[in-house]
This record gives structure tokens, sequence and C-alpha cells, in this order.
């Protein structure tokens, strides 16, 4: 490529080389002569120059390249050029012709072109300080600008429909505080509950929803407020839905715990009517009772320690009964004594009553009776197991008990049982106290193992109506359900249980053969503990050592807001 002060140089240098035979010399000076004799016009001031007839050559574009495609009509166009000449532009530009002046040999300038896509050829030449103007140029481009995006939809302002509840149907009538509300919505909107239920959202997916909520604690009606939301914010009108909660009540009309019924003792039948105000009065009575003698305890506290009442004989028609009247405290020696309060031993057809029996280390222990009635007693702050039926204590009734605070010597909170039946595999004994019943007690709070322990060896007892507290349980020595059946062909129904340390109700196989035929029916409880495999009825070794067990799967129930398992076992899996 041939550059441009080469091509200044080259004009100058013909300029001299013909200015002698362009002009005359007749007027030269003699000192204004060339070294051939004729003038020299740079020499010669007063001669004009001649005049620059020479056009630049084309101007030559680096950027963009030619032919090339632009995406945008504002560019940048760069090149080479004659310093000092102007270069224009016309052609396919959005005005009819732009103009730059060339620096250093080289320009650079933002054009614009003109609007339409398509084929753009752009003229540009340079015309030099003389006026000699170059050849054109012709750069071509190619426009294309894509198209713009398309606006943005308009927004979504529509709100959704209200939900539409299908299960459970409204203004209906639910026996559990844990319920699963299923209904329709509008897809990926979030539906949100409030109300008289716990506050809850979720997802809706394919057109429906289904939610696991908690009804607040108290029956009667519920109001939960419904409504969704979708993806643009709107949301939908709130419905009402109605529910009225029916938790039964504990499955009983009678009384559990004390009964205000019970505490005349005249009330009770009797034949002999004898007052007892202090301890020698009450440990004597076995040498003066008679079938259908009552024992009437004045009010006040009796303090004793390991008094045993033997041989009090009644029978079916005249019973032999010890009874509080008012305000009867039975003391002993404290929860750490290592003494027992008092026993009833090798006894038929009584009945104590009406009796408070604390601070010692056993409550009530009955040994070698049968046939006898132990009601409306309070046993509470014991060291070991409150009330306890023992070798070979059979046919008895425990009932409308208030029992509490055992197992509160330090360290044996895993024999603080509330009542007790029957006598540990170990003891070398096979204690058979069988066929006692156990009804209407209020067990709890504060009995630090199974508030009714069943021991192997024991036979066809019933466990009914009662009512437990699991509130400080400690879960030492297995101690860890309200009623743990280790016997045969107990029944155990209609109880009702809250807060225990894990199960409700236990079956467990300590020696073959027993264990086992035992049944489960109508119990309710809310456990209300973190375990994971906690269950309302466990049954031990079922497919081995002990298949006879029945649990109902329909009548008994579990009343916890979380979900949990009603049992174990295979007859409801």
């Amino acid at each position: 490529m041939i550059s441009y002060k080469f091509i200044n140089y080259l004009k100058i240098t013909l300029g001299l080389f013909l200015l002698p035979y362009l002009i005359g010399c007749t007027d030269l000076k003699s000192g204004d002569l060339s070294s051939n004799g004729k003038p020299d016009p740079i020499l010669d001031p007063d001669i004009d120059p001649i005049p620059d007839a020479i056009a630049p050559v084309a101007v030559t574009i680096s950027s963009p390249a030619h032919q090339s495609t632009v995406s945008n009509r504002s560019f940048t166009i760069v090149g080479t050029c004659e310093s000092g000449s102007q270069i224009s532009f016309t052609g396919g530009l959005s005005t009819s012709s732009v103009n730059a002046l060339c620096s250093n040999s080289s320009f650079s300038l933002n054009l614009t072109l003109s609007a339409s896509n398509g084929s753009k050829n752009i003229t540009i030449y340079q015309t030099d300080v003389a006026n000699n103007r170059s050849d054109s140029t012709i750069h071509n481009l190619i426009l294309d600008v894509p198209p713009p995006p398309p606006p943005p939809p308009p927004a979504d302002t529509t709100a959704p429909l209200a939900v539409v509840v299908s299960t459970p149907a409204h203004q209906s009538s639910v026996t559990s505080r844990s319920i699963t509300i299923v209904g329709s919505c509008e897809t990926t909107s979030r539906v949100y509950f409030s109300g008289d239920v716990s506050s809850a959202n979720s997802i809706c997916s394919n057109s429906s929803f289904s939610v696991n909520l908690n009804l607040s604690s108290n029956n009667g009606s519920k109001n939960i407020t419904i409504y969704q939301t979708d993806t643009a914010g709107n949301r939908s009108v709130s419905i009402i839905h109605s529910l009225t909660l029916n938790i039964p009540a504990p499955p009983t009309s009678e009384v559990i715990g004390i009964d205000s019924s019970l505490l005349n003792c005249d009330n009770y039948p009797h034949t002999v009517k004898r007052n007892v105000s202090n301890v020698s009065e009450f440990i004597n009575m076995p040498a003066i009772a008679t079938p259908g003698t009552l024992f009437v305890l004045n009010p006040g506290t009796y303090k004793m320690s390991n008094v045993i009442l033997s041989n009090l004989v009644g029978n079916s028609t005249q019973r032999i009964t010890i009874c509080g009247q008012g305000q009867v405290k039975i003391e002993g020696d404290g929860v750490s004594s290592q003494k027992r309060i008092f026993t009833i031993r090798n006894s038929n057809f009584i009945r104590v009553a009406n009796l408070e029996i604390t601070s010692g280390m056993k409550g009530l222990m009955v040994e070698e009776t049968d046939n006898s009635i132990f009601e409306n007693l309070q046993i509470h702050n014991v060291g070991h197991e409150a009330l306890h039926l023992m070798n070979f204590s059979s046919n008895n009734i425990v009932k409308n008990n208030r029992v509490y605070n055992a197992g509160k010597d330090p360290g044996s909170e895993g024999i603080g049982e509330g009542i007790y039946i029957g006598t540990a595999f170990g003891k070398n004994i096979e204690d058979f106290s069988d066929n006692n019943t156990i009804r209407l007690n209020q067990l709890g709070p504060g009995i630090t193992a199974d508030h009714i322990d069943i021991k192997e060896f024991t036979t066809g007892g019933l466990i009914e109506k009662n009512s437990f507290d699991g509130t400080g349980m400690t879960g030492e020595n297995s101690g860890e359900s309200w009623v743990n059946v280790k016997g045969n062909n107990y029944v155990i129904k209609n109880n009702i249980g809250t807060n225990s340390f894990k199960y409700g109700f236990k079956q467990i196989v300590r020696i073959t053969g027993w264990g086992n035929f035992n049944r489960f029916e109508s119990n309710q409880g809310t456990l209300n503990n973190s375990f994971s495999d906690r269950l309302l009825i466990y049954l031990h070794r079922e497919s081995t050592d002990a298949p006879d067990n029945f649990v109902d799967c329909v009548t008994n129930k579990i009343l916890d807001a979380t979900p949990t398992f009603l049992t174990n076992s295979r007859s409801c899996l």
C-alpha cells in the first residue's frame, strides 16, 4: 500500500521538475537562477507554487469488515486516510451525509444506519486540502437488528376461586383433634388454614390438597378459615369450614376416683358398729371383729409403721368394714424408712374404705386375702408401691381410689408402682393372685413406675374404667406404661390415660406360657411423648410366645394430636 506521505513527496518533486517548463524566465533576476541557468521557484518568492492536482487514494475500511453483519444500527467505523483530508459518508445512513476529518492517517466515527434491516451500502470518499477527491469506496454492511422482545403479558390480577373442601364434610362431627382435611384448589397456589386449628399452609398440587391439622383442644364447634393465594399474589375469598369436635368422655358414667357417695361410713351394711380413736384400738380390731362389724375411725392422724391386721374374717353377706369418717390419715415413718405403713393379711370378705395412707416405704399391703374390697382410699407419698395385692390374694376389688406420688424413695423409682398384682418372677414364689378387679381408680401424677403392674403367674383379672396421668414416670426398670401385663386372661377395657412415659398399655412375656390370652378393648389415651416407636398398646413377642392376645382395632383410640400408632398387633396392621 502507498502511504499518503510518499504521495505528498511525489507531488512536490514532480512540481519542482516541471516548474521551469511551465513558467517563462524573462523576468528572472540573475540571482534567481538555478544551477542550470533557469529560474528556481523555491528561491524566488515572487513565483506562485504549482497547485496540487493529484487526488488522494480511496480510503480503506478496517472495521467493521466489508459485507459483515451488524446487530445494532449504531456502530463505529474505523479506517485509514490522508491526514488533513475530509472523509465523507453517504448512502445507507440515518442522515444524508456525514463528514469527518482524517487525523494521523486514520479516522474513527460513530455512524447510524438507516432504520430497516437488510443490506446497507455506505459510500465513502475523502477530499484533500487542495479539494482533490478520492475515488469512492462502497462499503457494504448487513443490518440484522433482532426484533424487540414481546411485551410482558398483562399482570395477573384475577383472584383464584375459593377452595372446596371435600372431607371431612362441612358441619360434620369428628371424634379426634387430629384430622386430615382434603379439597380442591388452583394448582401451584398456596392454601392457608387458621382459626380453631393449628395454623398451617400447603402448596396445591394437581388441583388438590391434603393436610393434617390439629383442632383446638376443647369439644364443641370449630371454625376453620381457608383461602388460597396464587403465584401472582392474588388471594381468593375465604371459606369458613365448620366441624364439631366430640371426643368421647371417659367411657364410663361412674365416678372415677374418690366417690363422695361412699364417704358416710354408716351407709355400709353392718350389724355392729365400733369406734376407733387411736393406734392401739386400731391394732386391736382383729381381736374383736366378727362378721358384720363396722369399725369407724374417728378423724385424726394415726401414726404407725409395720402394723399387721390379720385374720379379719367376714362372709359373703356380712363383711368386716374398716372405714374412716371425715379426715382420717394413716401416717408412716417416711418414704425412706424401710417400713411398711400397714398390712392386711390372711383375711376374707373385708372392706377398707375412706382412709388417707401416706408417708411410708409402702402403702397398703394385702397378703393372703380374698374376696375383699378396697375403696375410696387416698394413697400417696410412699417410697415404693402404693397398693399391693400379693401372696395368693384373689377375687378382690380395688375401686374408686386416688393414688399418686409413689416411688418417692430416692433410687427406688423403678419400684414405684401405683397398684401391683402378684409377685415378680425370681422371688421363689409362683404367686397365683387371681381374678382381681381394678376399676374406677384415679392414678397419677407422680407415680414413677407402671400405674398398674400385673405380674406373671396371675390370671383372670379385670382392669376397667381407670384413669391414668403418667406425669412423673421415669422409665426406670421398664416402668414406661400405664398398665403392664405379664399375666394371662386379663381384660383391659374402657380405661383412659394421658402423658405416658412411652406406651399406654404393654404386654410382656417374662416366662414362657405367661403374658397371653389378654384382651384390650375400648381404651383411649394421649401419650404425649416424643418416642418415635410409641404405641397406645404394645404387644411383646406376639408372633412367637404370645399369639393369643387380642387388640380391638376399632374401639381402642389414640388421641394424640401428633400422629402415632395405635398398636403393633398383627390384627390391626
